[in-house]
């Protein structure tokens, strides 16, 4: 799982044809999670570009902080992630139940960190991270201690830039809060 980190030179969107670079062939795919309806958006690798039906992934750029799966279903790709820095602090409202979140960073993030704010999770609130693996790791919010915990103990997790998480989440209005790393 992975986010858009980046944006296009002087726009707030990027498309896949832009953001993403890789010997990616005929048949790959990435799918976009959309949080607002639940479903993805299917893009496939076809004629050199990135694609949505018969349409070029320039009519369909994604917004920074957009979370996708990237599936090249018989060989392994080196992903580089390119394009242009967003200013300014991360800030993210759920809107209950399952969420797929990308800080927008080009920079890993510590879930515990102070740079980081998790405002109104309940008890038992959950993120997923799917390691190298492919197993996922589970961690619960314990609003006595506003941390994220791996069983009785504080969770020591760092996200790699452009790394993406599951967040399931019982409010409709907890916002999490990351303060820029680059101002």
């Amino acid at each position: 799982m992975l986010g858009t980190v980046f944006q296009g030179l002087g726009q707030e969107t990027i498309s896949l044809n832009e953001l993403l670079d890789g010997a990616f062939e005929e048949g790959d795919e990435v799918q976009v999670f959309h949080n607002d309806t639940g479903t993805y958006a299917v893009f496939k690798f076809s004629g050199g570009e990135w694609k949505t039906g018969p349409f070029s992934a320039d009519r369909n750029p994604l917004s920074v902080g957009d979370s996708f799966w990237i599936n090249t279903p018989d060989h392994s790709v080196d992903v580089t992630l390119k394009g242009s820095v967003k200013r300014g602090d991360f800030l993210f409202q759920t809107n209950g139940g399952f969420q797929m979140v990308c800080v927008d960073f080009p920079t890993e993030i510590k879930l515990n960190d102070g740079n980081v704010e998790w405002s109104g999770f309940q008890n038992g609130d959950e993120i997923q991270i799917v390691d190298e693996t492919g197993t996922y790791r589970r961690y619960t919010f314990s609003t006595s201690s506003g941390k994220w915990m791996t069983g009785p103990f504080e969770a020591n997790v760092t996200l790699a830039a452009g790394k993406s998480f599951w967040l399931r989440s019982a409010s409709a209005d907890a916002t999490i809060r990351v303060k820029s790393p680059l101002e």
